[in-house]
């Protein structure tokens, strides 16, 4: 079982409480300080694990053209001075340590979940694509996915990977 964008972890711990095997809870690293307090106080540590992860490097990960892809590199002709040589060398650098932890990521994820919990995670509505490519994307074959959702404006969003809609008073 999977909670994204968990925050306080409330769903996730609870499903751990009512007996669930493992629980990842997963959300952004400024996150999961909070979450681990909540983990040990409600003394579910055995069951759930903390784990990053970003829904925006996740789909960045899925692109076709590997680490560093996209990352313009200079000649000499253009005269590119040491300094500015050097700079360029550390972003391209950076965005391919950015991409090696995003394949990471999704390794350790990708259709790993029978059951992916999100409660009011999309608060945004350009997150709402991102949460149905990450949902399809750690979602087991045959799983169940559970999204709770405020409705704030009209968030919907046809994407490749599935259709988010938003549900009023039932569950479909």
């Amino acid at each position: 079982m999977c909670e994204l964008g968990a925050g306080l972890g409330l769903p996730g711990i609870v499903a751990a409480l009512l007996g669930a095997r493992h629980v990842a809870l997963t959300d952004l690293p400024q996150a999961l300080p909070l979450l681990a307090t909540n983990v040990e106080r409600n003394g579910v540590g055995h069951v759930c694990s903390m784990e990053q992860l970003d829904w925006g490097a996740w789909v960045s990960g899925s692109g076709s053209g590997g680490p560093g892809a996209g990352v313009c590199s200079g000649g000499s002709k253009g005269g590119i001075g040491a300094e500015e040589g050097e700079q360029q060398q550390q972003r391209q650098q950076q965005e391919e340590e950015v991409a090696q932890h995003a394949e990471r990521v999704r390794q350790r994820h990708e259709s790993s979940y029978d059951v992916v919990l999100a409660a009011d995670v999309v608060y945004v509505s350009a997150l709402a694509p991102l949460l149905a490519d990450v949902v399809a994307g750690v979602l087991a074959a045959g799983g169940v996915a559970i999204v709770g959702h405020t409705v704030r404006k009209s968030v919907g969003c046809p994407r490749r990977t599935g259709v988010l809609h938003v549900l009023r008073g039932s569950v479909q």
